[in-house]
C-alpha cells in the first residue's frame, strides 16, 4: 500500500478515531514475497523481493530494476543512491549500492551477519543492525562506527536512520521501539506501549512513523516524537 501525507490535523486522543495525516493512494500487487519498501525523493517507490528490486510506476505497474538470485532482505534509498542487503549462498551477506539514474552498480561488499539483519541508509552511510550490534559503514564497505546495545536481545523487525542526527530507530522482536545513538552507544528512549509494531521510518524532520497491526489484521499508523518517544498521533489498535 502506498500512502501520501495530508494536511489533516493531528489528534492524540485514543477516544477519537483520529485522522492519520496519511491516506492511501493505491494498492499494488507485487506477485511475490516482499521484504522491504523504500521511498525515493522524487516519489519513487522501490520494493525488495525474493528476486531483486522492483520500481512501482505511477500507473501501478512494476518494473524490474535489479535481478538477484537471493532475497533482498532490505532496500534503502538516500538521495541518488539505492542500497540492497541480502544473503548469499556462501552464508555471507551482500551489500550492493546502485545509482538511481540508470541503476548501475557502484559498490558491492560482503560481511558475515546474523540471519535477519536489517539495514538503513543515511547520506553516504550504511547502518546495519543485527541485534545488540549496530555498525555504520561507508558506501564502499569501510567500517566507520560500531556500538553494542544491551536493550536489543535479538535481530530487529525494522530499522530506520534519522536524517537529522546519527541515531537510528529500531523495532525489536519484543515489539519495543528504541531510539539508539551510535555515537554514544546509549539507548535514548524506549516505547513499549505499541501492541504490534511491524515497521518504522523517519521523515526529514525526524518524525517517527510506526506501522501497527490492528486486531482485524489491518495496518494502522502512529507517529512518535523523536525526542522523547511520546505519541504525536495515536491509532485505534
Amino acid at each position: 500500500m502506498i500512502l501520501e501525507s495530508t494536511s489533516q490535523p493531528v489528534v492524540t486522543s485514543l477516544a477519537v478515531a483520529p485522522p492519520t495525516g496519511l491516506q492511501p493512494i493505491r494498492t499494488v500487487e507485487i506477485g511475490e514475497y516482499c521484504s522491504s519498501v523504500a521511498h525515493g525523493r522524487g516519489g519513487e517507490v522501490y520494493v525488495g523481493t525474493n528476486t531483486g528490486v522492483k520500481l512501482i510506476i505511477d500507473n501501478g505497474s512494476l518494473r524490474n530494476i535489479t535481478s538477484m538470485k537471493t532475497c533482498v532482505n532490505s532496500v534503502c534509498v538516500s538521495g541518488n543512491i539505492i542500497c540492497t542487503l541480502g544473503p548469499k549462498p556462501s552464508g555471507l551477506w551482500s551489500v550492493t549500492v546502485y545509482n538511481n539514474i540508470n541503476y548501475q552498480r557502484i559498490h558491492s561488499w560482503e560481511r558475515e551477519l546474523h540471519v535477519g539483519a536489517k539495514m538503513a541508509l543515511r547520506g553516504d552511510s550504511v547502518v546495519i543492525c543485527e541485534g545488540k550490534r549496530v555498525t555504520e559503514h561507508s558506501l564502499d564497505g569501510r567500517s566507520k562506527r560500531r556500538a553494542l546495545f544491551q536493550a536489543i536481545q535479538c535481530v530487529p523487525k525494522s530499522i530506520s536512520a534519522m536524517s537529522q542526527s546519527d541515531d537510528v530507530i529500531v523495532i525489536d522482536k519484543q515489539l519495543r521501539v528504541h531510539r539508539l545513538s551510535i555515537t554514544t552507544g546509549c539507548c535514548v528512549w524506549t516505547n513499549d506501549s505499541l501492541p504490534k509494531p511491524i515497521a518504522v521510518c523517519c521523515d526529514e524532520t525526524n518524525r517517527v512513523f510506526i506501522a501497527v497491526r490492528g486486531e482485524d489484521n489491518r495496518v494502522n499508523f502512529t507517529v512518535l516524537d523523536s525526542e522523547r518517544g511520546k505519541f504525536i498521533l495515536c491509532p485505534l489498535f
